[in-house]
């Protein structure tokens, strides 16, 4: 069983429910003011900070009471990722408006959270071995990760997305590694990204998990992205952007020829007008193109085309239609 006992399901679902609205409401509100000086950088660590401590002891709170020996179900998995979602509802929101209004000054606070949520002592050991439940435990870094983006995807703030790309978090082993290289959702399961097809209502979808994110978050990018069109564009860029900054951060040891895949890999049209408006901005604009001195997946014009290429290739090789 997913819980130990009943009793103890019954105690989860009630101690690790939403936020109240009101307090996420206050939360968005105190960080919107903190934002707009930067004599408030204290306050506004603070605030993230407390944000991510209270998502911790939730999931702690729910990973307490998970029987990781159990095999997992369709039931039990749906249940656990959204207890995830849930514990960090608030953070999710703070995160899609920081996104959205990030400046430099913000990085440290955006990249600690990060590294707190990747890196925090776990009750279930994957020291030892990797299955479903200690890959999961990955799930809510990886949401942090994508709710700031859509943020940063909307407000054209690509620096900010490259420097949250780029920021170094521990994986399981303790080892340094890129959050773009272990935080996508093809990233983080040996079997690969179409595991979570044991999600409710996921079976059959290419990218299960891709998708299942893209409606999780677009209640709270609501804040920021209004128009359903709108949004699924700003997503799908910026999951293309993701793979092309995976390519990027690739080394020789790693094979350069995969990226993680999104829900691009299957909405073609869109792939093709946001890959069209990168490649038009390259060439006109060469060095001084805003997706070159993001450095999100290149340093300079020809290495961005490069990476271009990488995905490219990949994509020749990814039949999902």
């Amino acid at each position: 069983t997913f819980f130990h006992t009943i009793q103890q399901y019954v105690e989860s679902i009630e101690q690790f429910s939403t936020p109240h609205p009101l307090s996420v409401e206050a939360a968005v509100t105190s960080l919107k003011r903190y934002l707009a000086e930067g004599k408030y950088r204290i306050q506004m660590l603070e605030l993230v900070d407390g944000a991510v401590e209270q998502s911790i002891g939730a999931i702690i709170g729910v990973l307490s009471t998970l029987d990781d020996r159990s095999t997992p179900s369709r039931e039990s998995v749906t249940e656990l990722v959204r207890h995830f979602e849930q514990a960090c509802s608030t953070l999710l929101s703070l995160a899609i408006v920081g996104g959205f209004w990030a400046e430099v000054r913000h990085d440290q606070v955006w990249r600690r959270a990060l590294e707190r949520l990747v890196s925090f002592e776990k009750p279930i050991d994957n020291s030892g071995y990797r299955n479903l439940w200690t890959e999961l435990q990955c799930y809510p870094a990886t949401l942090l990760l994508y709710a700031l983006g859509i943020g940063a995807v909307s407000a054209n703030r690509l620096r900010f997305l490259g420097a949250m790309f780029s920021a170094e978090v521990s994986n399981e082993h303790n080892e340094k590694s890129r959050a773009v290289q272990i935080l996508p959702p093809f990233c983080m399961f040996l079997n690969g990204g179409q595991t979570m097809r044991i999600l409710e209502n996921m079976d059959g979808h290419h990218a299960p998990l891709n998708d299942w994110i893209h409606d999780t978050l677009r209640t709270c990018a609501k804040r920021v992205v209004h128009d359903d069109d709108r949004y699924s564009w700003d997503f799908d860029k910026l999951e293309l952007l993701i793979a092309l900054s995976y390519a990027h951060h690739s080394t020789k040891e790693t094979t350069r020829d995969w990226v993680p895949p999104g829900r691009f890999g299957y909405r073609i049209r869109d792939r093709m007008k946001i890959l069209d408006e990168i490649k038009s901005s390259l060439s006109t604009e060469k060095d001084d193109s805003p997706y070159v001195t993001c450095q999100v997946f290149g340093r300079t014009s020809d290495e961005c085309v490069q990476s271009l290429e990488t995905l490219g290739g990949f994509l020749s090789k990814l039949h999902w239609w």
